[in-house]
């Protein structure tokens, strides 16, 4: 019996090729070869339309999440100095453990859920099921229970130890693991390393967005909180730079030259004009052209000159400097002039007080002395907030001269990295508020002692 093509309507004989489509129809060879390929492009568009779906999606989750991740920062005020650090840390831990070799990555990571707080964050990620066939919760055991000799034993012997007793279980499984598990995993494994305060956190920004129903792990979220961060500091020195473009403009009107400017951005703000890539974004306001190299040097160049200008100022113009060096007035001196500022009020504290070389101070500007004791300070005068990399400074000085103690002393205060870092290396900070009582302090103790002056 004789079929048509239900296409083209071309008879089939009995002989003829026959292919049905899926809904049953016939067609002859010809078309239905047309009717794959046209399958197949439907399948195709229908494919890049889910994709496109899925974009959409991905980018309004991931605006949502950089939403709530603004709105923490801005009503918690956490510290933007220790969340990079956390950032920074927990992407270092996570990429060197993937980095490793098989055996050693295996033992790290069974290693690193050595608690049961990290066993449950890890549980809260990829689910009770997998954290106890991998045998976690019977390695805390052995954990507890071998602990001592542990400590006693070599690096060789523990992983012998530790390959026999659960390695092989842990091992086992690892090897069943889909990547999206094992990612996780990674996760974990340098989020047990965070703050615990902030892991709280962190845990609970990763809940919320989880019953959003938005799909996400702690590398994103981190990787927002540094965007974020970062992006606020870029504006806030975009803001600052605007405002010294237009100040050093109106300033050197058309005298302006690329050292002029350097010399003037110096002057206002020291740290900054140690960074080359923030003195080449103010020097691109002023369309100048320039290398790299070219303007390092001029930076040296001029913060030599500039405290050889200070130096030679507190020479010349003495009396000046008394006047300006009253207990209680440090608000209008300079960087130099701050330094001897403290040599004073040190000096009436009791000490000896030398200020260090104008180069090569190794991080102290001074050195105060006392019988035996031996302290170096830093001196910062500052109008933003001082940063740890000023404690790790007056740390090495205090190696570097076998001092006793280390302080760092400034006119405005501290972030919230720098308090915790030097709070750890016994460093002793008094912020603007804390000079000003000391200095109240002595101008107490001074009235009273007129009292008893003939």
């Amino acid at each position: 019996m004789a079929n048509y093509c239900s296409v083209c309507g071309k008879k089939l004989g009995i002989l003829s090729s026959k292919y049905k489509a899926e809904d049953g129809s016939v067609m002859c060879s010809s078309c239905f070869k047309k009717y794959i390929q046209k399958q197949k492009e439907l399948k195709r568009q229908e494919e890049l339309r889910k994709q496109e779906e899925l974009k959409k999606q991905k980018e309004k989750d991931r605006a949502i999440m950089k939403q709530y991740i603004s709105k923490y920062l801005y009503l918690t005020n956490k510290d933007e100095d220790f969340i990079l650090k956390v950032y920074n840390e927990f992407m270092a831990r996570r990429d060197e453990v993937k980095k490793m070799e098989p055996d050693e990555q295996l033992y790290e990571l069974l290693n690193g859920f050595s608690s049961y707080e990290d066993c449950e964050l890890l549980k809260s990620l990829i689910g009770y099921e997998y954290v106890r066939d991998m045998g976690l919760y019977e390695n805390l055991k052995f954990f507890e229970e071998e602990n001592e000799s542990i400590l006693s034993t070599s690096r060789n012997e523990e992983i012998e130890k530790w390959e026999i007793s659960y390695g092989d279980k842990f091992c086992r499984v690892w090897n069943t693991l889909e990547d999206e598990i094992k990612e996780k995993i990674f996760d974990a494994y340098a989020l047990t390393n965070v703050n615990p305060d902030f892991q709280g956190d962190l845990k609970k920004m990763y809940k919320l967005f989880e019953n959003k129903g938005i799909k996400t792990n702690y590398s994103e979220i981190l990787s927002f909180f540094y965007e974020i961060i970062k992006k606020n500091l870029e504006d806030e020195l975009e803001k600052t730079l605007l405002s010294v473009y237009k100040e050093i403009s109106m300033k050197l009107g058309e005298s302006i030259t690329k050292e002029k400017v350097i010399k003037e951005f110096v002057k206002k703000y020291p740290e900054g004009g140690n960074d080359f890539m923030i003195v080449s974004k103010l020097l691109d306001k002023f369309n100048f052209e320039y290398e790299q190299e070219e303007i390092e040097e001029l930076i040296e160049r001029i913060k030599e000159e500039i405290e050889i200008e200070e130096f030679e100022q507190n020479l010349l113009n003495p009396s000046a400097k008394k006047q300006k060096i009253e207990i209680g007035d440090f608000t209008t001196l300079n960087g130099y002039e701050f330094e001897g500022y403290l040599v004073n009020l040190f000096k009436l504290l009791g000490y000896n007080a030398v200020q260090t070389s104008l180069s090569g101070d190794q991080g102290a500007d001074l050195i105060l002395s006392k019988g035996d004791e031996k302290i170096v300070v830093q001196a910062k005068k500052y109008d933003g907030k001082v940063s740890n990399k000023a404690v790790q400074e007056i740390v090495a000085a205090k190696n570097y001269y076998d001092a006793d103690k280390a302080m760092l002393v400034t006119n405005s205060s501290f972030t919230k990295s720098a308090v915790e870092l030097a709070f750890s290396n016994d460093v002793e900070l008094w912020d603007g508020r804390k000079l000003k009582r000391v200095i109240k302090d002595l101008e107490s103790k001074k009235k009273k002692n007129r009292l008893f002056l003939p």
